[in-house]
């Protein structure tokens, strides 16, 4: 049986993928490796059923690698040290495999690391239990190391600074709907 568009079998898929994992598993750490089990997992699944991989983009074991690679940037966002270079050293694969795999979802991998950590950001300048807190120390917890880059990234995605991003939706959690007239005197 071949998988759609792939011109591979299932079987094909599993059993290429998991020499490839066979390679490298002696390196990858124990989240990436119950990842990798699970997707091999899934994958054997996915061939006693006959069924060809939904992976976007075509070949499963990329778009399983582009998962992983998705999870890890999520994951360690507020390691300011994160870099292209460094997902692909710890998914084995070159600096342009990592190109072309996140070319394959319409992006390049340090726009969707600053995608995710401004996504953060905007997350916690939100949260009413972070309202204390500096935005300074806000863009260093999601891996910014400059506080003006950290702005102007903000600013050029989401329209307007930290700042008043926070003010807004602190007031417009704290503005009751309807509000009640004091009595005169």
């Amino acid at each position: 049986m071949r998988a759609h568009g792939l011109g591979v079998s299932p079987a094909q898929l599993l059993s290429g993928y998991l020499g490839r994992l066979w390679d490298v598993a002696e390196d990858l750490t124990a989240p990436q490796r119950l990842d990798a089990g699970r997707a091999a997992l899934e994958l054997l699944a996915m061939t006693l059923r006959g069924v060809a991989p939904s992976v976007p983009g075509g070949e499963g074991s990329a778009g399983v690698l582009l998962d992983m690679m998705q999870r890890h940037v999520r994951e360690h966002l507020s390691d300011p040290t994160l870099r292209v270079e460094e997902l692909a050293r710890r998914h084995h694969v070159s600096v342009g495999r990592v190109y072309a795999l996140f070319e394959r979802i319409g992006t390049t991998p340090g726009t969707y690391l600053r995608e995710q950590r401004l996504l953060a950001a905007q997350t916690l300048l939100s949260d009413p239990r972070y309202a204390r807190i500096d935005v300074s120390n806000i863009a260093a917890a999601v891996g910014f190391v400059d506080l003006r880059g950290f702005e102007r990234a903000f600013r050029r995605r989401f329209g307007t600074t930290p700042g008043a991003w926070r003010r807004e939706h602190h007031q417009a959690r704290s503005t009751p709907a309807t509000t009640e007239k004091k009595p005169q005197d």
